[in-house]
């Protein structure tokens, strides 16, 4: 395995593992005013808990798929997604800095990690 390989699936371990953390606090730990996310998704509301859950479990499965060695374009897609929320984050300060830095790096290891994949020759050359 190709060192691009080895730190495209390990950059894929580090973002399954930071969108499985934002998975979980989106959508099993509630606030005093707002409840759980998996509370209001299973009533049927949607509030700022279940889209970060949600997201956090997306960017969780992208992982899981380049620790396979597959889901190259979503990886990159949703690197790229994950970078302009975080570009439009900054611009409209919408977010704390710590979430918009969090975000853009986190979507940056995607899209490298997707990128260093070869496809379906693997290590060919």
């Amino acid at each position: 395995m190709s060192f691009a390989r080895l730190f495209g699936r390990l950059g894929g371990l580090v973002a399954a593992a930071v969108g499985a953390f934002v998975a979980y606090y989106g959508l099993l730990v509630g606030s005093a005013t707002v409840p759980r996310g998996l509370d209001a998704l299973l009533v049927g509301e949607i509030n700022v808990f279940v889209v970060v859950g949600l997201a956090g479990a997306v960017v969780a499965l992208v992982g899981l798929a380049l620790v396979a060695g597959r889901g190259r374009s979503w990886a990159i897609t949703v690197g790229t997604l994950l970078v302009a929320v975080a570009a439009l984050g900054l611009v409209l300060y919408a977010f704390s800095p710590l979430v918009v830095v969090i975000a853009g790096v986190v979507g940056l290891l995607l899209f490298f990690s997707g990128a260093s994949l070869n496809g379906p020759r693997g290590d060919a050359t």
